[in-house]
């Protein structure tokens, strides 16, 4: 008799502002919240994603979430915090490998899926444009420049997860 495979559904919540759109799914369609940056601050998440310890600092997230972040930021927290580091139990990508998914936090949320054996993920606020994040504010590092080297480190990991059987659909 074959073997049945369940589908796992992952949802991807970043910054950006279609980011709201999370408000109108149903939440238990979902096996895992990952949230990107300050995402996590709206909305309560299984997984952060935050590849700087600036961010780990200026956030408090609804709740506890695992935090899922490079050696080196969780080594900064470390040190730099110790007391807050321990309300989030880590898991760690490695900056060093170069891939190009490491850069980003939203990226490097997607690889997540790997991890928690994931067959699809849903992205909210993904939009990769403009300047603003879901309440309006400001942030000053996103140009079109940045952008597009966001959306090229974005299309090489979808195409990493396709093949290993993982959609992925910004929605």
């Amino acid at each position: 008799m074959a073997r049945r495979v369940f589908p796992m559904r992952i949802a991807l919540l970043s910054c950006g502002p279609s980011l709201p759109r999370w408000e109108w799914v149903n939440r238990s369609d979902y096996a895992v919240v990952v949230g990107v940056n300050r995402a996590v601050a709206r909305y309560s998440c299984d997984w952060w994603s935050a590849g700087d310890a600036e961010c780990f600092t200026a956030v408090r997230p609804i709740g506890r979430p695992h935090l899922w972040t490079h050696a080196a930021t969780l080594y900064r927290i470390g040190r730099e915090h110790p007391t807050r580091a321990t309300e989030h139990e880590a898991a760690v990508y490695h900056r060093c490998e170069r891939k190009p998914w490491t850069i980003y936090s939203a990226t490097a949320a997607l690889m997540l899926a790997l991890e928690v054996k994931a067959t699809r993920i849903d992205c909210f606020g993904v939009d990769m444009a403009g300047t603003q994040d879901w309440d309006g504010s400001e942030r000053g590092c996103r140009d079109e420049s940045r952008w597009s080297r966001e959306r090229a480190a974005w299309g090489k990991a979808v195409d990493l997860l396709a093949a290993e059987g993982i959609t992925v659909a910004r929605l």
